[in-house]
């Protein structure tokens, strides 16, 4: 039996009460307490209601791995193009201060995709990652360099922009944050995704650009543009922050359980202001990031 998770999704839209959860979610300040829906029934419910509705839904779980869970089961239903994960910069949390390039890499995708809001996404997270406040959404659009197929663009210029944008120069990329020139290619590794972009030059027009593994050289699929985008996430360079609701205009909202979300935060918090008593700079540099308990308070409340 071929099970087809779109069609299963669709069951829900039958039920006598979706209609009326439907419509109050179109009213303004609607909240709601779902009963009677487990394991993976929430996030059909989710995939229908983002269909219907076509709005910016937010799904707050209580950990890491409940939300990776979450995002495994929505990127099922409706497809990893409309799926985000907005997941800690840190292993573990903020007061570990152990980064994790592939979270920072997966949080400026996020970043990417809804400063671009060309359609509505689920974006699934958790309190640890909601406290990292991010790079504002004006600021992180001027970080940001648009390269087209076809598009004639002097390479020295580029250079100069990846120069600009803290990108090392080397023989061969390997991480992000890196590029390289040989000939009329050059390979840059962005920050908002896993693998580098091949771009080749025609004199001063881009004839093509690929993405490729860094371990094979060899290419894994072509695209018409892509963009660089530098590591908005690099404490050391001033930048203002604002939590990542302000980019997403009036979206869904669905927590497990929002007393939760913001005592994780509170604690948090203070967690990571002890530990770090005794580093007034860093502390300094973290007070800035970390988002107040009464932000997300507020959020959820309007």
């Amino acid at each position: 039996v071929t099970v087809n998770f779109s069609d299963f999704a669709q069951l829900f839209a039958k039920h006598p009460q979706y209609k009326d959860i439907q419509g109050a979610l179109s009213a303004p300040k609607f909240k709601g307490l779902w009963k009677g829906i487990n394991g993976s029934e929430p996030y059909f419910f989710i995939a229908q209601l983002f269909k219907d509705l076509h709005k910016n839904i937010v799904v707050v779980m209580p950990d890491a791995d409940e939300a990776s869970d979450a995002l495994d089961d929505l990127s099922s239903i409706v497809g990893a193009k409309y799926s985000l994960a907005f997941p800690s910069s840190y292993k573990r949390s903020i007061q570990y201060d152990q980064i994790d390039k592939s979270n920072k890499l997966q949080r400026t995708e996020a970043l990417e995709q809804l400063a671009d809001d060309s359609f509505p996404h689920i974006l699934v997270t958790y309190p640890d990652a909601l406290l990292e406040q991010v790079i504002s959404r004006k600021e992180f659009k001027t970080k940001v360099h648009v390269l087209n197929v076809g598009e004639k663009v002097d390479t020295q210029f580029i250079n100069d922009i990846l120069y600009e944008f803290g990108f090392e120069r080397v023989d061969f990329v390997n991480v992000p944050g890196q590029f390289s020139v040989r000939g009329s290619i050059i390979d840059i590794f962005s920050f908002s995704n896993d693998l580098p972009y091949r771009i080749d030059f025609f004199g001063d027009e881009i004839e093509s650009i690929r993405t490729f593994n860094v371990e094979d050289q060899l290419s894994v699929e072509k695209v018409t543009k892509f963009n660089i985008i530098p590591d908005v996430h690099n404490e050391k360079k001033k930048k203002t922050y604002c939590p990542i609701f302000d980019y997403i205009d009036s979206p869904i909202v669905f927590s497990k359980d929002c007393s939760l979300d913001v005592s994780t935060i509170e604690t948090r918090e203070e967690q990571t202001k002890k530990v770090f008593k005794a580093d007034a700079e860093k502390l300094k540099v973290l007070a800035q990031i970390m988002m107040p308990a009464e932000k997300l308070y507020a959020f959820y409340e309007t």
